[in-house]
């Protein structure tokens, strides 16, 4: 696989795996009433839930430089 080639799949695969938890940040309601309903969480309990979520998301997208070139494109 050319230089070129490779640069453009890693490209692709980031920007797929930011389209993917765009998609579950756009759900996150209702998987947050689900949460809700089944196990009975309070308010405050779901917004620790939904933080936990975006301090991950966040710091993995803030860090993404330093690690995602030492992982190997296969």
């Amino acid at each position: 696989m050319r230089g070129s080639d490779l640069n453009l799949s890693l490209l692709l695969a980031a920007v797929a795996a930011g389209i993917i938890a765009a998609l579950f940040y756009n759900v996150l309601p209702l998987y947050m009433g689900s949460l809700q309903d089944f196990f009975g969480f309070s308010h405050y309990q779901l917004g620790f839930i939904a933080s936990a979520f975006f301090f991950g998301f966040s710091v993995s997208g803030a860090s993404a430089y330093f690690w995602v070139r030492k992982a190997s494109p296969r």
